[in-house]
């Protein structure tokens, strides 16, 4: 038994298993991104909406990055982007994709859903209630003067939104 051939082989599977972790790690959406959340530059009901869905009931700690349309997102976990895992498709808003990728339930949270899935997917019969959400949310990011700032608002007005 030759114990320094065995000391030698397992620190070399040690290494290399530390090199795999680092790999699968840097493949992983979310790892390194702690609370961080990145998305376009752009502040529509979808976005806002999806950003307060994130931090109310999916990660409290949640931050926010907002990037040029089209580029490259360094830091952070995408969403409401093209190449995101929680982004809008032809059929479900980006708030739906939440969601559902989180198992997320309640009379307020389908209610919003179904809100934000006429407005955005929906183009055929919008209900009329829905311009004065649209337009209260326009308002919002119409006089904010940051993206952070209209976030902000926007949690405001979905924290004491209604349900009818």
């Amino acid at each position: 038994m030759n114990t320094g051939k065995n000391r030698a082989v397992y620190r070399s599977a040690r290494n290399y298993g530390l090199i795999a972790i680092l790999i699968l790690s840097c493949l992983c959406e979310n790892v390194y991104a702690g609370n961080v959340y990145a998305t376009g530059p752009i502040m529509e009901i979808d976005r806002c909406a999806s950003a307060w869905l994130i931090k109310r009931y999916v990660d409290p700690e949640a931050t926010f990055e907002f990037y040029p349309d089209g580029a490259l997102i360094k830091n952070g976990i995408a969403f409401d982007t093209p190449e995101a895992k929680w982004r809008r498709t032809h059929r479900h808003s980006t708030f739906e994709t939440i969601l559902h990728h989180k198992d997320l339930h309640g009379e307020k949270l389908e209610q919003l859903a179904a809100i934000i899935h006429d407005i955005e997917i929906n183009a055929w019969e919008k209900r009329k209630e829905y311009k004065k959400i649209l337009h209260e949310i326009s308002e919002i990011t119409a006089r904010e003067n940051s993206n952070h700032q209209r976030l902000k608002g926007c949690f405001d007005y979905f924290d004491n939104f209604k349900i009818k």
